[in-house]
């Protein structure tokens, strides 16, 4: 496990083989094997590894939830929500089980499994704010903008503390000023979150307004900030970041995200592209 957390998979996936050799019954060594084959992307054996374990233990929940999981990569849609809804008859409160079942069902556009399966999911888990989260984007998933944010609006009174729902209704909301003061709350509610000091700073370089100097000033203070704590920019905060310093000519605050060519790399990764 000691070398799995180090990265050297290859060495982690022979140290797990030699063990299930010597301790073919030790279900926790086989589970992490599981697990080491999700994360490295060899879905077929870790569909076999995961059908194991529930066949000698079919009442784990988490069980059924890895063995979806595998079934999901593998494109076994039907099967792997049956292996959720096992999971969920198992242990009522398995909360990673729900939300897997919502988004897969969302993802497969069935509207009316996705909304059964977020219903059931309050009903044994009430007041649990990771459903509903998991329930708005679903409905972006599914195409319905307007009814996640008309959901997110009537539940707001009583979740003005989470910055998570401000954030999704900036994402949502057509007007600009709406939107800025949604990510303004969930930047101050959660100043650690990077991706909502990012999505701030690029709404304000975007910004066209009578203050717009103001605003870029803003944006590219904080892309800066980040910049000197050294915090680690994903494909998304650079194109982002890039976008804020050119505004105010920042080249060389530019460079400190990488060269041209380390940051088109970084982009074509993420499947972005930069005009």
């Amino acid at each position: 496990r000691t070398v799995r957390r180090l990265g050297r998979r290859d060495e982690a996936r022979a140290a797990f083989e030699r063990a299930l050799e010597l301790r073919p019954a030790d279900a926790a060594v086989r589970y992490s094997y599981g697990l080491l084959l999700m994360e490295i992307g060899d879905f077929a054996p870790a569909e076999a590894t995961f059908a194991e374990l529930v066949a000698a233990q079919p009442g784990a929940s988490e069980l059924h939830r890895q063995l979806a999981r595998a079934r999901v990569k593998l494109g076994r849609t039907e099967a792997a929500l049956a292996s959720l809804r096992e999971a969920v008859a198992i242990e009522p409160k398995a909360l990673d089980a729900w939300l897997d079942l919502i988004g897969v069902s969302a993802d497969r556009a069935d509207r009316a499994g996705a909304e059964a399966a977020f219903e059931a999911a309050v009903a044994a888990n009430p007041d649990e704010p990771r459903l509903l989260r998991a329930w708005v984007m679903a409905l972006k998933r599914l195409g319905r903008p307007t009814d996640a944010e008309a959901f997110l609006r009537e539940r707001l009174p009583g979740l003005d503390a989470a910055a998570w729902a401000h954030f999704e209704l900036a994402l949502l909301v057509q007007d600009a000023d709406a939107a800025l003061g949604h990510l303004r709350r969930a930047a101050a509610l959660e100043p650690a979150n990077l991706d909502y000091r990012v999505a701030l700073s690029w709404h304000l370089q975007a910004s066209r307004t009578a203050d717009e100097g103001a605003r870029v000033e803003e944006s590219y203070a904080i892309v800066r900030a980040a910049l000197d704590r050294g915090e680690a920019f994903g494909a998304g905060h650079a194109q982002a970041a890039v976008e804020a310093l050119q505004r105010v000519c920042a080249f060389d605050d530019v460079d400190r995200l990488g060269d041209f060519r380390a940051l088109g790399r970084l982009w074509a990764s993420a499947g972005l592209h930069a005009a």
